[in-house]
């Protein structure tokens, strides 16, 4: 991956394997991209040449991390229920509501009762299961569970069938996923240890089967199997299973490719988890899994304020700039109209008996110091806004407007709050040459999950204060 190559995203998903290596998925439209890392000195590497540049990650658990339990709440949805089980999680576990994370999926909606799947993560795994993250200079913005990323995965037919099984199948991991309208039941997972397709094939077949018995018998006929493995594993599965099953379908995992090199890899395991971050980037779009995230909230808000002071303090810096080189370019031409009426001035008295010559240059000089005059005074007006707008007043816009005896300005700009902008005019009486002002227009405009407040305001500009 050359600098011409170099990848920019808003969001990317990423997992990192017990061995160190890495799967990475970015979305390009309609695309998605999966990127092999043989290990995190390359993801590392890749992110501090600027060839990898990512505003937001998420990553996944591995569900044997967590707590699952099934979990019926009086609510009406997920947000009201995420409220009700700070309360709830104590009385489930013999831990502290401080040690532990957790997050929800609907499971089945019974009037004003809501079943759920939910998640219980210790800090401490969580903590070490971020190391690898942090060592590749990784800071994930969002975590969600294996299960809930490969059910992303897989497309949402399922909402139309009553009972469906999905099946991710690698040469080291099954997993199965039980799926009723839509809704993820439960997931099993297998860590496979023996080096043979056909006996892995056959403990497949073994699961499916017991997996349909725990359905009840009259929705049996109806159970669609999806299977995704590779290529070349998918047509072992067809061979032993074809027979078995009825409504079954198969799917080809997603193939990486290495980051550096370009070539594709050729391996199960990898397909696997391309399958996981890809579900990953999904569910970043699912409504289910909007308030879904296993990270604390209180390490999202201090990165959040962290942003915020950083953008705080470039915004000052860039204002500070923008206005020093206002000034320094009004001052510049100030100087050059200066210079030119000087010279004017100095043709001028040779050819006094001339009268057309010296009208015109007249004209011409009254022109200039009226050019000239007007600028000391934007020069001023810029001056007195920087020395006397508080802080919390962001101004975006200025118009001025003048003629041989009045001057005026419009401004419009930006607060945080509703008493800041409607403040303004009482902290600018001090200014020496605007007067009166009055705020004309007051709005308030949502924002990136806040607000802001948005005004205009029109004052006298007293040229007698210059």
């Amino acid at each position: 991956m050359t600098a011409k190559n170099k990848i920019n995203s808003n969001l990317a998903s990423i997992k990192i394997l017990p061995d160190g290596s890495a799967v990475v998925c970015l979305k390009n439209g309609t695309l998605f991209k999966h990127f092999y890392f043989e290990n995190c000195e390359k993801i590392k590497e890749a992110i501090q040449k600027k060839l990898l540049n990512v505003k937001n990650w998420i990553i996944s658990i591995e569900d044997d991390l967590c707590i699952c339990k099934n979990v019926q709440i009086p609510a009406n949805d997920l947000k009201q229920a995420y409220k009700m089980l700070e309360f709830e999680i104590p009385s489930l576990l013999p831990l502290e509501i401080e040690d532990v994370v957790w997050g929800c999926v609907s499971k089945k909606q019974k009037a004003n009762l809501l079943e759920l799947l939910l998640y219980i993560l210790r800090i401490d795994n969580l903590e070490k299961n971020l190391v690898n993250y942090k060592n590749s200079m990784i800071a994930p913005s969002k975590a969600i569970i294996d299960s809930q990323a490969a059910m992303c995965w897989f497309d949402k037919t399922s909402q139309n069938q009553a009972h469906q099984l999905n099946v991710l199948f690698s040469h080291n991991a099954l997993l199965i996923l039980h799926n009723c309208n839509g809704y993820l039941q439960k997931a099993d997972n297998f860590i496979l240890t023996e080096n043979s397709i056909p006996k892995n094939i056959e403990l497949l077949k073994t699961e499916l089967c017991e997996s349909i018995k725990d359905i009840q018998q009259d929705s049996r006929q109806n159970i669609k199997i999806k299977i995704s493995s590779t290529k070349k594993y998918l047509q072992k599965i067809k061979t032993h299973l074809k027979d078995v099953f009825e409504n079954i379908e198969f799917l080809p995992l997603p193939q990486p490719v290495d980051f550096n090199s370009g070539k594709s890899i050729d391996n199960s395991d990898y397909g696997y988890h391309a399958a996981l971050t890809e579900g990953m980037l999904k569910s970043a779009e699912s409504p289910d899994l909007e308030s879904f995230n296993l990270l604390p909230r209180e390490l999202l808000k201090k990165r959040a304020n962290k942003k915020k002071i950083l953008n705080t303090a470039l915004t000052a810096v860039l204002a500070v700039t923008m206005i020093f080189s206002l000034w320094s370019g009004l001052a510049l031409k100030s100087w050059r109209l200066q210079h030119a009426c000087q010279i004017i001035k100095k043709q001028i008295e040779p050819i006094k008996d001339i009268s057309e010559k010296i009208e015109a240059k007249n004209l011409c000089v009254k022109g200039l110091k009226k050019q000239f005059k007007t600028r000391g005074l934007i020069s001023a007006l810029f001056a007195e806004l920087y020395k006397f707008s508080p802080q919390y007043i962001s101004i975006s816009q200025i118009n001025f407007s003048a003629d041989n005896y009045t001057a005026d300005i419009s401004i419009k700009g930006q607060s945080s709050t509703l008493s800041n902008a409607l403040e303004y005019p009482s902290a600018m009486k001090k200014t020496q040459i605007l007067k009166n002002m009055q705020i004309t227009n007051v709005q308030q405009i949502p924002k990136a999950g806040t607000s802001i407040v948005e005004f205009k305001a029109n004052c006298r500009v007293e040229q007698n204060g210059l």
